[in-house]
């Protein structure tokens, strides 16, 4: 009786879990990193986190992973929140953040279109697909930094080596499904209930 309400209580809260998306996000550099900026490559040291270690090649693939809500794809439009976590490398500076950890390497804070410290970058939506982005990343004084601008990207380092820009694309990786607070919850009960029900019949 108690593994039937077990599988009963998984079938009506599976009806309303949410599920977590994962997407491959790669940045393309477009231009060699020095154009605009001094000709000369400034490289920086090795020790310097916030730093590009090396100079990147036209077409050379840089990025990481980006993990969101399935909610966040429900509304068409500009969208600001729904970040589960992050995970980008640029030429060597790396940018984490995860909703339970919080920021990581250069990561201090996140631009969307509107203001600066949102909860996210803006994600542009369109038909329930996650096609670009808008804001940016940002470290300490607000140097490292990456700013997005739809499918296009934007960075420079703390040591001004120079600019670093391109594409950037979003390829969807996989869709896991999100155990909803009341399956925990109810799960956690009936694990007491099995225990108080082997101690009575012990006594």
């Amino acid at each position: 009786m108690l593994k039937n309400f077990f599988f009963y209580v998984l079938f009506l809260t599976s009806m309303g879990e949410s599920s977590q998306i994962t997407y491959q996000v790669d940045f393309t550099v477009a231009n060699p990193p020095d154009m605009g900026f001094d000709p000369v490559w400034q490289q920086a040291p090795s020790e310097c986190r916030d730093c590009f270690q090396f100079q990147p090649e036209a077409g050379q693939v840089f990025g990481g992973t980006l993990v969101v809500e399935d909610t966040l794809l429900a509304t068409d439009g500009d969208r600001v929140g729904g970040l589960v976590s992050l995970d980008l490398n640029l030429a060597g500076v790396n940018w984490g953040y995860d909703i339970l950890a919080g920021y990581s390497g250069s990561l201090c804070g996140f631009r969307s279109s509107e203001e600066l410290g949102a909860v996210s970058p803006s994600f542009i939506i369109k038909e329930g697909q996650l096609v670009g982005w808008s804001g940016g990343v940002f470290g300490g004084g607000d140097y490292p930094f990456i700013d997005f601008s739809d499918t296009k990207f934007a960075s420079m380092d703390a040591w001004f080596s120079g600019p670093i820009s391109g594409d950037t694309k979003f390829t969807l990786v996989e869709t896991v499904p999100e155990p909803s607070g009341t399956l925990l919850l109810i799960m956690g009960l009936g694990g007491v209930l099995v225990v108080l029900r082997k101690k009575k019949k012990a006594g």
